[in-house]
């Protein structure tokens, strides 16, 4: 959905029409659904994920200012946060697969233990850190990272330059590096 259409439907929203929401729901279900489903691997958990979302953005959207940023980037934002409440409840937190590596080299047959290696290393990072990772796995920017997680671009970077120092120490003394 075009960014124009989409500010024209959250305005009538703003001005009470529930319609609007409806139409903006409709357009977004399928890529929150699989936005989701990549992080949480799980039907009805990437379900009961996208209808959070739109529970938040129900409460949120007429605060929404069109011209501070992309409805996309907010809209990914609102579903980090509900991934990430999720994943607390169940104190099982990011959990990483392959489809987030696609493009990586494989060099023999144990990559799969490496993978195991490097998500329970990663699970033992703080959450802040937990986040920027996984964002910055996934391929965004920078910049698209701080939009999403509501902080500073030197904020991002301090976190992945501390996530990434401790990954490398964990691996170091494991003689995985």
């Amino acid at each position: 959905m075009e960014m124009e259409k989409i500010k024209e439907l959250i305005s009538r929203y703003k001005r009470g029409d529930t319609e609007a929401f409806d139409i903006i729901a409709r357009q977004k279900m399928k890529y929150l659904f699989n936005y989701t489903y990549l992080y949480l691997k799980n039907y009805d958990d990437a379900l009961d994920a996208v209808q959070n979302v739109f529970i938040k953005l129900l409460k949120s959207l007429k605060k929404f200012d069109e011209t501070a940023g992309s409805f996309d980037y907010y809209l990914k934002k609102v579903a980090f946060s509900v991934i990430m409440d999720i994943f607390r409840k169940k104190d099982n937190f990011l959990p990483l697969k392959d489809e987030f590596y696609v493009d990586a080299p494989v060099e023999n047959d144990d990559s799969e233990e490496r993978m195991e290696i490097l998500s329970n290393v990663i699970k033992s990072l703080s959450r802040k850190h937990q986040a920027v990772i996984l964002l910055r796995i996934e391929g965004n920017s920078v910049q698209e990272i701080a939009q999403i997680l509501g902080i500073s671009e030197g904020t991002v970077l301090s976190r992945l330059f501390y996530a990434r120092q401790k990954i490398a120490r964990t691996l170091k003394r494991g003689g995985i590096i």
